[in-house]
């Protein structure tokens, strides 16, 4: 398997009524008003100090080259990607003054 068959770039088939079977189709419309704890809570999972981590979607071409080249070296595409990144960082401090 080649590492673009994994990438969420490459397009995939729309979802439809035509391509989907009925138990997977959505309702217009869902009731909880039966549901075991009788009330949603509003904000129950909200946590203001929380930091998400954005997906980077890379080109299928760049992410093969990633791939191949942390193998190479023992070490995972995040973890490259990261080293290459800081050293950027660095280049562009150091031209900033």
């Amino acid at each position: 398997m080649m590492v673009q068959d994994l990438n969420p770039c490459i397009p995939r088939p729309k979802m439809n009524a035509h391509n989907m079977s009925k138990g997977d189709m959505m309702k217009d419309e869902y009731d909880f008003s039966n549901s075991e704890r009788g009330k949603s809570e509003r904000g129950k999972f909200y946590r203001a100090d929380a930091r998400l981590i954005p997906p980077v979607r890379l080109e299928p071409e760049v992410l093969d080259f990633l791939a191949t080249s942390a193998k190479k070296r023992g070490t995972t595409v995040n973890q490259l990607v990261n080293q290459l990144l800081k050293k950027d960082i660095e280049l562009i401090q150091a031209a900033a003054g």
